[in-house]
């Protein structure tokens, strides 16, 4: 019975290893935005101030956390205002989080994929990346 627990927590944590794996390889190309509309309660949280106030130029789609990353999605009046944006966000989930990956889409933009990419961590700090 104990190797059949040992055995199946072994499995289960390769296979959490190689989603995460995946995901971070999928990060570093441009992301698709299916939805203008937030998809989670967490997503709906960092689209306000902290007064309770909606911010006004930019809006979280998602925002998908798993082993100490955060991959954030939003739509933003001006995408090349990510580095202005990504601090707002990173502020309020820094003490969770060893990184935070930021994808900003142009809001009305035809194509549906983020136009930068932002990366945050405690030691690297902010780094874009603009994606063409």
């Amino acid at each position: 019975m104990t190797g059949r627990l040992v055995l199946g927590g072994g499995v289960a944590w390769l296979a959490a290893i190689m989603l995460f794996a995946a995901a971070l390889q999928y990060s570093a190309q441009g992301r698709h935005f299916s939805s203008s509309t937030p998809v989670s309660a967490f997503a709906r949280l960092l689209n306000v101030d902290n007064d309770g106030r909606r911010l006004p130029s930019w809006a979280v789609i998602t925002a998908t956390g798993a082993h100490h990353a955060l991959v954030v999605e939003v739509e933003a009046d001006d995408a090349s205002a990510a580095l202005l944006i990504a601090p707002q966000i990173v502020a309020r989930v820094q003490d969770r989080y060893q990184e935070v990956l930021i994808y900003v889409r142009q809001q009305g933009a035809r194509d549906r994929y983020a136009a930068h990419r932002v990366q945050w961590t405690p030691t690297g700090g902010y780094r874009e990346l603009v994606i063409h």
